[in-house]
């Protein structure tokens, strides 16, 4: 994966109907994606995004 792109996968599961957890390298929101494409955000408890520090994302490079 180039270094420029703005998402990046910090996390799969799963062969068939697996899934991904995606980073944005800009906001560190998280979001999930299904084996048929849908997306969405992850959420913390209190319904607020889950965000990864830069040093998470950048341990995925």
């Amino acid at each position: 994966m180039k270094n420029n792109d703005r998402f990046i996968k910090v996390y799969e599961q799963g062969i068939m109907r697996g899934f991904e957890i995606w980073a944005d390298r800009e906001t560190g929101v998280a979001y999930l994606k299904t084996e048929i494409g849908a997306i969405t955000p992850l959420l913390q408890a209190d319904g607020k995004p889950f965000i990864f520090s830069k040093e998470e994302i950048d341990s995925h490079v």
